[in-house]
Parts: structure tokens; C-alpha cells; sequence
């Protein structure tokens, strides 16, 4: 029996739950319904799951909800294996119950760290101590970032290494399906069809430092925003200001968005702090090459072959490297997978280890 607690559901993490259902009898809780900040379509990612998600049942305590209902879960199901949210509360209450109650189930940390927060970049100071608390008594860690598990493994003699990526197989139908939404997308903005195509996907926020990207796109080259946030404005004043090519779309999700996938010859992300960024590895199987920040766990997916990496805080660096990349690709773009590694591979290995 698998039990598998986690912060939310999300399309980026339905490919890899469904694959622990199959692994053997599981449950599946969720601390919140949706992401935050996201305009995922609920019901959609639902009919894609292989399993029942369910919201973790919490109790107002001091004006917090603490999901204390883990321990009846716990208790209930008697599970050889809890996978637990990071460095969490969750994963505090199950690591408590496995103490007190002298149970025998391994505990797996699903863990979000990438080497840049290792490095001193951490959310908070918080996750930091949490880190410190929990990481030697969990069992094993499952990490997005090469780098962060290599870490981990010299830190804490554990560490397995599974990206934030999707089933290549069944993501390269979806891209085959959503052709006929490209078509209309091309007809709707024929201004984007004799020229290369720059993408961004995600919420519009300091953070994300979707400014630089502005700055950086080539004149001769168009980029298309797919997203929305507290700095569309700003940034729409800025692309008058410098007279650059953009559109603005907002957000996207299903066909529409994989079509954008399907269309866009680069994509670009220059976050200052990105725990991974599942944008890089959806771009990645519809065939974009990728520019991408060295603070983002996703570097770890990209190689010569398929993009570059750069210091967000150098927009010449991001500038010239995005100019190479636009250079080098054919006007007429082929949608074939650009990814280095396999998601059927990290289930097996997964598989072998619990």
C-alpha cells in the first residue's frame, strides 16, 4: 500500500502520480484544491488521473489549518510507503507517527530544491531549518535537480534523481492533437507566421523577470506571453517603449497552450529563483529549444543540444545567447522531442527502489 500526500494537484505531476497507482494499491490527498496563482481546469486534470485525489481533511487550530487527519489516514491504511510533501508539516505529522507509533512504512520526500537554493537561494529561512530537521529522517528523497540530489546524496547518503517531466509518449499525442488549434492560432495572428517565435509561459511577476526578456528579443523576432499577473501593465508600457514584437495572450491551458508549444522556436526562462520549471520540459518535447536560467532546477535537463543556460542577472549574457539560439533555428520548425532523458527510464528506477 502506497500512501501519497502532496500540496496540489497539477498537470506537471498527474504523469507521475498515475505512475505510483500503477506501482501498486495507493491513496492520494491534497492539502488544497488547485494551484495557487494558476488557472488550471479542474476537471480536465481530473479525468486525466488514473487514481482518486482527495482533499486532505484540516482542522482550524489558532486560526491555521493543520491537516491533522494524516494520523487517521495513517492509522487507517497501514501503508508500506508515504510519499510526503518537502519539508512540510504533512511530513512532519507522518515522520511524528512513524516515531510514536513505531511503524515500519518508509518515508519518501518529495523534494523541490534545486541547487540554487542549496546554494543560499532558499524560498525561506524556514524551509531551510525544516531541511535540516526532516532530511536525515526521511528514508529516501526524491529531487527535481541533478545537481540538488548529487548534494543531498554527499549530505545525507540518499537522493534519487526525477525531473518534473512528463510521459513522452502520451505527451507527444496530446501535441499531435492539438494541431488543428495551431492552425486556428496562425490564422487569428498571421503576424507571427514568417518570423521566429519566442515563448514565455507563466505568471507575470518580478520574479520571473519577464523584463529581460523584452529587452533581450531581437528586433526581426516575435514573442508570445502566455500568462497573466500583477505586471502586465508595466510590461505592456515597456514593449511600446522599446518597439518590440510582442503578444499578449494570457493565460492558456489544454490544446491551445500545447499549440503555442507547437509553434514557438525558443523558449525563454529567466527566473531568479524557480524551484524547476515544468514549462522547460513541455517546450522541450514539442521540439523549442530552450534559453533558461541557471537558477532553475530545469538546467539540469538542458544541454547543448537543445538550448542554453545563463545568469539571469546578465541581460547581455541572456541577450546574445537568445540571439544564437533564434539564429540558429529553421524558420520552419520541426515538432520532434528535444529531450535528453526519459521518463519511462526514472519510473523504473523509482520502481527499484521502493
Amino acid at each position: 500500500m502506497i500512501t501519497v500526500f502532496n500540496v496540489a494537484l497539477a498537470p506537471y505531476r498527474i504523469d507521475f502520480f498515475n505512475s505510483i497507482a500503477q506501482m501498486d494499491k495507493s491513496s492520494f490527498y491534497f492539502t488544497q484544491q488547485g494551484v495557487d496563482g494558476s488557472s488550471f481546469d479542474e476537471e480536465k486534470m481530473r479525468q486525466d488521473c488514473r487514481f482518486e485525489p482527495k482533499v486532505l481533511e484540516s482542522f482550524a487550530v489558532l486560526g491555521r489549518k493543520l491537516p491533522l487527519s494524516v494520523w487517521r489516514i495513517l492509522r487507517q491504511e497501514r501503508p508500506s510507503t508515504v510519499f510526503a510533501p518537502e519539508f512540510s508539516l504533512v511530513t512532519l505529522l507522518v515522520l511524528l507517527y512513524k516515531f510514536f507509533f513505531f511503524a515500519s512504512f518508509k518515508v519518501i520526500s518529495i523534494c523541490d530544491d534545486s541547487i540554487d537554493m542549496l546554494n543560499g537561494n532558499d524560498f525561506s529561512r524556514l524551509h531551510g531549518y525544516a531541511r535540516k530537521l526532516m532530511a536525515p529522517l526521511c528514508d529516501e528523497l526524491l529531487l527535481l535537480d541533478s545537481k540538488a540530489t548529487e548534494w543531498y546524496q554527499l549530505q545525507y547518503g540518499k537522493g534519487i534523481w526525477f525531473p518534473l517531466i512528463r510521459d513522452d509518449e502520451k505527451y507527444a499525442t496530446l501535441l499531435a492533437d492539438a494541431e488543428p488549434a495551431e492552425q486556428e492560432i496562425r490564422i487569428r495572428y498571421p503576424e507571427i507566421n514568417n518570423t521566429k517565435v519566442v515563448l514565455f509561459v507563466g505568471r507575470l511577476v518580478a520574479l520571473k523577470n519577464v523584463a529581460a526578456i523584452i529587452k533581450a528579443l531581437p528586433k526581426d523576432a516575435f514573442l508570445v506571453i502566455v500568462g497573466d499577473g500583477e505586471e502586465r501593465k508595466s510590461l505592456e508600457a515597456l514593449v511600446v517603449t522599446m518597439g518590440k514584437n510582442v503578444l499578449f495572450v494570457g493565460w492558456k491551458n489544454g490544446g491551445e497552450l500545447l499549440a503555442w508549444y507547437r509553434i514557438a522556436h525558443v523558449l525563454v526562462l529567466a527566473s531568479f529563483r524557480e524551484a524547476f520549471g515544468a514549462v522547460v520540459n513541455e517546450a522541450l518535447l514539442a521540439g523549442c529549444r530552450v534559453c533558461v536560467s541557471d537558477r532553475a532546477g530545469s538546467a539540469c535537463l538542458v544541454t547543448t543540444n537543445n538550448g542554453c543556460v545563463f545568469n539571469p542577472e546578465d541581460e547581455n549574457a541572456l541577450s546574445s545567447k537568445l540571439k544564437q539560439e533564434i539564429e540558429n533555428q529553421p524558420l520552419r520548425k520541426i515538432v520532434k522531442s528535444l529531450m535528453p532523458v526519459s521518463y519511462v527510464d526514472f519510473v523504473k528506477t523509482l520502481q527499484g527502489r521502493l
